[in-house]
């Protein structure tokens, strides 16, 4: 231990707690604790509640407004109760955790000094004092690997944005790799963007949009849900339109709603949300291969009564988010449904979600949540903490390789523009 003694003492220099009040901490922690336990059960009598309603609007047409308007409230209460459960009580126990930290730290147990910082980082991943501490591990070759694991899954940061004076209401955002370029679609400017990585405007497409939504990738193309012409539209390396696809046409009356939104393709399998012209809450996920149109096109339906709010692929499944209430589901190929993944850290509707490596980053609008799994949290931040007390309202994310950085694309459409941060 003596070799270890300068970094420990470093790290530690600023903890002068006396034993009274550690009493105080741990009587806190025990506090938080009791009431995390209170706070599951009211999640499971809520989540249970939810259900029967859900059930109960698919059994009684006749009593569906009633029911919406209990459910929305349940939703509602389910969404505080899992803020508190996850962000706010996990917060408050940041004081009591650190100085566990540097308890542990002095004593040498460099173990649970991981497992406090962890639980630091999870709701403030840009805490300064445990960045210190895991300097300090750092310096201990047995630990060193450990520590860096545990920064490195945590890091994020805030680099800046781009295109606030030119973009109107961006949607969707992809990456053209060859040429390191982004496309933004832009609702409202009836446009699709192109910016470089470093985020300098390089000029819209010359490709005649109407209301452009989701952008997503094909092998060597780029596809459009152009959205006001009721259509799909593939791009070639060039940005010319070389294909398109009119969903009314092959749709027929399978569906009344007829409006492409957002979309992802695996192999020449296309996954569609569709949408009203009206943009209401009523939405349907189609199916079919780009070279069976007519034979293979059908409609995949909900686990439950849902509101697609995103789509993508991520390796060779398909990914949906919900709205409200705020969940993840994935696409059983065998079974040929939509499935619920069990994503019960969401504390608000989702807005949008994308994968980089490993991980999956989900949006709301006040939240960033990185998650190793659909089910397993890493780490939450606050929009507003960050943007200056500024909610994000967002249907676009994307990750790239920027030099040596990974660069998270969250675009903005209360204040037009796409946040980078560095991952």
């Amino acid at each position: 231990m003596a070799s270890h003694h300068s970094y420990i003492l470093q790290a530690s220099a600023a903890d002068n707690r006396t034993p009274d009040e550690d009493v105080h901490h741990t009587q806190d922690q025990s506090n938080c604790k009791n009431i995390k336990n209170s706070l599951k059960l009211k999640n499971e009598e809520l989540s249970k509640i939810s259900h029967i309603l859900e059930i109960s609007r698919m059994c009684n047409s006749e009593e569906k407004k009633q029911i919406i308007f209990f459910k929305g409230c349940t939703e509602k209460l389910l969404g505080i109760n899992r803020e508190i459960l996850f962000i706010q009580l996990n917060e408050a126990q940041i004081p009591y955790n650190l100085n566990r930290a540097k308890q542990s730290l002095k004593k040498g147990d460099f173990d649970e000094v991981l497992s406090q910082c962890k639980k630091i980082l999870r709701v403030d991943p840009n805490n300064r004092e445990v960045q210190t501490i895991l300097s300090a591990l750092k310096n201990i070759p047995e630990y060193y690997v450990q520590a860096k694991d545990v920064a490195d899954e945590h890091r994020i940061r805030y680099v800046g944005r781009f295109g606030q004076n030119i973009l109107k209401k961006p949607i969707s955002v992809v990456v053209d790799k060859p040429r390191r370029n982004l496309l933004i679609s832009d609702y409202e400017a009836n446009q699709i963007h192109r910016f470089d990585f470093d985020g300098e405007y390089i000029g819209p497409l010359n490709v005649s949009v109407n209301r452009p939504m989701g952008l997503f990738k094909g092998a060597d193309k780029t596809w459009v849900c152009d959205f006001g012409h009721g259509r799909l539209i593939a791009l070639d390396s060039f940005d010319c339109i070389i294909e398109e696809i009119a969903i009314e046409q092959f749709i027929g009356d399978r569906s009344a709603i007829k409006y492409p939104a957002y979309g992802c393709k695996i192999g020449d399998r296309f996954f569609i949300i569709l949408l009203d012209n009206g943009l209401s809450a009523r939405r349907k996920l189609f199916t079919f291969n780009r070279n069976n149109l007519e034979n293979s096109i059908r409609e995949i339906p909900p686990d439950r009564n849902e509101f697609y709010t995103c789509i993508s692929n991520i390796a060779e499944d398909v990914y949906l988010s919900n709205g409200t209430p705020p969940v993840m589901f994935k696409y059983n190929e065998q079974l040929e449904k939509i499935c619920q993944l069990n994503t019960g850290y969401i504390p608000e509707h989702i807005t949008a979600f994308t994968n980089c490596g490993k991980n999956i980053y989900v949006c709301s609008p006040d939240y960033l949540i990185k998650f190793k799994s659909p089910d397993i949290p890493v780490y939450y931040i606050r929009f507003k903490n960050i943007l200056s007390g500024r909610e994000i309202y967002s249907n676009c994310i994307s990750a790239i390789n920027h030099g040596n950085r990974k660069i998270l694309l969250i675009g903005d459409y209360n204040h037009p523009c796409i946040h980078m941060f560095s991952i």
